[in-house]
């Protein structure tokens, strides 16, 4: 596999995670707790609005919309608000495994979270496997290697 395929294969992988995620909080109203290793919050949900209204990521960042884009962005946003879908941004200062295993108990608390996804940075695999071990909350953890596991 050449270094573009495997960057697509990635990128596939971790938009379906996202989709699974999405389609469960949104469309089953089941709650979600999801994380991304490589994307802030803000780019999460900026990647759940172009899946959702199939406006182009692209032109979502260049702000190149048209008026009908900005009604269908405003819609999914007001859907996006009502979900139980909730996002944890791992920040770089947070290092330690109790700190994470402590802040995604009291989201899921407060949340009344029932899965968690997680996509990862594979150098990251050992470090996950902390976190998720003792965690009360089924998570899905996908690396971007292509890696799966659930616990």
């Amino acid at each position: 596999m050449t270094d573009e395929e495997n960057q697509n294969f990635q990128t596939e992988l971790a938009l379906k995670a996202l989709s699974m995620a999405v389609d469960m909080a949104m469309h089953q109203k089941f709650p979600v707790l999801y994380s991304n290793f490589n994307m802030t919050d803000k780019q999460i949900v900026m990647k759940i609005i172009s899946m959702e209204t199939g406006i182009k990521l692209k032109k979502i960042k260049e702000g190149s919309l048209t008026s009908q884009d900005y009604r269908y962005i405003v819609n999914c946003c007001e859907k996006i608000y009502e979900i139980p879908f909730s996002i944890l941004d791992f920040d770089d200062n947070i290092e330690k495994v109790e700190q994470i295993k402590e802040i995604i108990k009291k989201i899921s608390e407060e949340n009344k979270i029932k899965i968690m996804f997680i996509d990862y940075e594979e150098k990251k695999k050992e470090f996950i496997k902390k976190i998720i071990d003792g965690t009360y909350v089924p998570i899905v953890a996908i690396s971007n290697k292509g890696d799966a596991f659930k616990f």
